[in-house]
């Protein structure tokens, strides 16, 4: 499948179902699986972007609007959002982002509606949307908008951390580093490294233990080395870190409370070797069924 009206279709999809349960990931996997890799990390880049900068996104769009973008029919409005994100924060041209969306409301749609997202996609081209955020008077109403965070969570980081707050805000919109904790009941860690090394692929490791090693550059998840044969978990080091200070034993019982999808059950598991009994439990079925 090509990345074009094929994928920008799954990613209307995907917010649309977003829009109904609020729930996005689940989502991702579900609709994006049957394309190849590349297509689907695509899919999933434009998915969480869209959801990451959604206040700004809407405030922006609603600009070249005559009535409310809530209003609007759920496939013209997920499809607007999707024009501006990927001409605002993507480097993909803007011919291809007008033409393979329109495409892409046709087959979800109908020609009306994509005769619609066209007209609205062309003046969003050329907006300026920036000027009607600098009109805005209030330093954190500004801000809040621009990373698309509520203003009554981030005052109230105020009140905690002061001016560190805007700082925090802007490191939790960028996109999150790839760690991988080498699962050694599979593969010895000096093993993985070196087929990295062998695969040209550049990684440093953590400070916090030598069994995670942080990716560098943009790789295809899948593409990795052991992906499909359990060589690694993708797993932040601050969770493995809480496992590590857990310094669980073996024999031992855990209990392990919002435990889905399983980044620190496995972890556990690893460190004593399958040789402890855990009692995972999480409050969503479908995330215990991932674990």
């Amino acid at each position: 499948m090509s990345a074009g009206w094929k994928s920008r279709t799954a990613v209307i999809n995907i917010l649309r179902k977003f829009e109904e349960d609020g729930k996005l990931k689940v989502h991702v996997d579900s609709i994006s699986k049957g394309f190849n890799h590349q297509d689907r990390a695509f899919i999933r880049e434009l998915s969480v972007g869209i959801v990451r900068n959604l206040k700004l996104i809407d405030f922006c769009v609603q600009k070249v609007l005559k009535k409310p973008l809530k209003q609007q029919p759920s496939v013209q409005r997920n499809a607007l959002r999707l024009i501006y994100y990927q001409l605002k924060f993507t480097g993909v041209p803007s011919y291809a982002v007008l033409n393979e969306t329109v495409e892409a409301v046709k087959k979800v749609s109908d020609k009306k509606s994509a005769g619609f997202v066209n007209a609205v996609g062309r003046k969003l081209l050329n907006f300026d949307c920036q000027k009607h955020i600098n009109a805005i008077r209030s330093k954190i109403k500004r801000f809040c908008l621009v990373q698309s965070f509520e203003e009554w969570m981030f005052k109230r980081w105020l009140k905690f951390y002061g001016n560190e707050s805007y700082e925090i805000a802007e490191s939790l919109n960028k996109n999150a580093p790839l760690f991988l904790r080498v699962n050694t009941l599979k593969i010895d860690e000096k093993e993985f490294k070196r087929i990295l090394n062998e695969r040209n692929i550049e990684w440093e490791e953590s400070s916090i233990s030598p069994l995670v090693v942080r990716i560098k550059g943009r790789v295809v998840i899948e593409e990795l080395p052991g992906y499909d044969r359990g060589y690694f978990y993708i797993q932040d080091p601050a969770s493995f870190y809480s496992v590590l200070l857990l310094s669980p034993k073996p024999k031992e019982r855990i209990l392990e409370i919002a435990s889905a999808p399983g980044g620190k059950t496995t972890a556990i598991a690893q460190l004593v070797k399958n040789a402890c009994e855990i009692v995972a439990v999480d409050v969503s079925e479908e995330r215990i069924e991932i674990l």
